[in-house]
């Protein structure tokens, strides 16, 4: 009889957890899709090179106390858009060009970095990033 009991709950027991089971699934699916690592928000804007929209190059959002990574994007026809951490940040802007020589060891033109380090190495350039979309910065960099 008890054998005969034992059979029973567990084939109850597996019933009801083949009525739980889709839901079981769906919360794993939802608790996949929480928000995971560092708040960040959207910042766009406009990097100008010499008076021109800036062709291609890498825009990076670094603390200024230097702790923590710096959050990064693409400047792509002088746009840039990029999800950053608010607070106050160091701007760093890097761009290369062809130096129109062809080096030996890759087979291909040879690139050199053409924004000056003010604006990346040794950065003069700050922006406050407020806990909320920012869009139309504007970089305006000089040779």
């Amino acid at each position: 009889m008890v054998v005969k009991q034992l059979a029973i709950s567990s084939a109850v027991a597996a019933a009801r957890m083949g009525q739980c089971a889709p839901w079981l699934v769906v919360l794993m699916l939802f608790a996949g899709c929480q928000p995971s690592g560092p708040h960040t928000v959207p910042v766009s804007g406009t990097v100008r090179w010499d008076g021109a929209p800036l062709a291609s190059g890498d825009i990076l959002f670094h603390p200024v106390d230097g702790g923590g990574v710096p959050d990064a994007g693409k400047i792509t026809d002088g746009q840039f858009t990029v999800d950053v951490k608010p607070g106050m940040k160091k701007i760093a802007i890097y761009a290369t060009r062809s130096t129109g020589e062809v080096d030996p060891t890759m087979g291909a033109a040879a690139q050199e970095q053409f924004i000056p380090a003010r604006y990346n190495d040794t950065t003069e350039l700050t922006q406050n990033i407020l806990d909320q979309p920012t869009s139309g910065l504007v970089f305006e960099l000089v040779p």
